[in-house]
């Protein structure tokens, strides 16, 4: 008998089971969708800004070194490519269900890292969809959904078991279709996938189409590096970290032209 005295046991439930799950999970992060979604309008804020890089020989006279002028001939600056928009990307988020996630509580943290991004990309009108992969992809949220009642019991039923196919999951995503000037593929897993060959020829194709990938570590130790690479990854071992590893990767794909 399982702790609700129903004689089911959680991993023989559909995934969407819980009726009540999604909102007290969302409820452990609320401070962390706050946080994430003001930090993400603090980035908007700054693709506005113009940015400048200073102390340069030749460029735009900063008035601001005038009074350097008898000691310094930097006084110059130039002006730096602006940040892309934030409101033009659109992503998609592959979550990691395999059985290597039940351990030391992975699945626990990646779902509570997905409601996060979920909820905060869905108040700023960001599209995403989030798929869930173990051997084989499961859609949980779709591009042209909202964040429904159904689709918040998919993400909280989501259960870590079978093997790691994140190959299906690379090929069902529908981020190529999006009408936006930046895509990216957020990974959510543990990184322990094999055939990394596979995966680099894979994201050289679509770093082609605009598509970047980012990669959150979920108590992943190098592996999460070695699938997304070291720029473009970073390991969380609690979901109050998520918040600021997203924006220290998103500010830096930002950046990239």
């Amino acid at each position: 008998m399982d702790r609700n005295g129903s004689g089911e046991s959680e991993s023989n439930r559909p995934p969407e089971w819980d009726l009540k799950e999604y909102e007290p999970l969302r409820a452990i992060v609320a401070s962390q969708i706050a946080e994430l979604a003001r930090k993400l309008v603090v980035v908007k804020r700054m693709e506005e800004v113009p940015r400048w890089e200073g102390r340069k020989k030749s460029g735009q006279l900063n008035p601001a070194t005038l009074y350097r002028a008898r000691i310094d001939t930097k006084l110059f600056r130039r002006k730096l490519p602006q940040l892309e928009n934030i409101a033009d990307h659109a992503f998609s988020l592959l979550v990691d269900t395999s059985g290597s996630m039940a351990e030391q509580g992975r699945m626990y943290n990646a779902k509570l890292s997905a409601i996060i991004l979920a909820e905060v990309l869905g108040k700023l009108s960001i599209p995403y969809e989030l798929i869930g992969f173990d051997d084989t992809p499961t859609f949980l949220k779709k591009f042209e959904e909202p964040l429904t009642p159904k689709n918040k019991k998919l993400l909280a039923g989501m259960r870590a078991d079978n093997g790691t196919n994140l190959d299906r999951a690379c090929e069902a995503t529908k981020i190529g279709r999006q009408a936006r000037k930046t895509k990216v593929v957020v990974i959510i897993s543990d990184g322990g996938v094999s055939r990394y060959n596979w995966y680099e020829e894979k994201f050289a194709e679509w770093k082609k189409h605009n598509i970047k990938v980012l990669g959150i570590g979920i108590n992943s130790g190098e592996e999460i590096a070695e699938l997304c690479g070291e720029e473009n990854s970073k390991n969380i071992n609690d979901p109050n970290e998520l918040p600021r590893v997203f924006i220290d990767l998103l500010t830096q794909i930002l950046k990239q032209r």
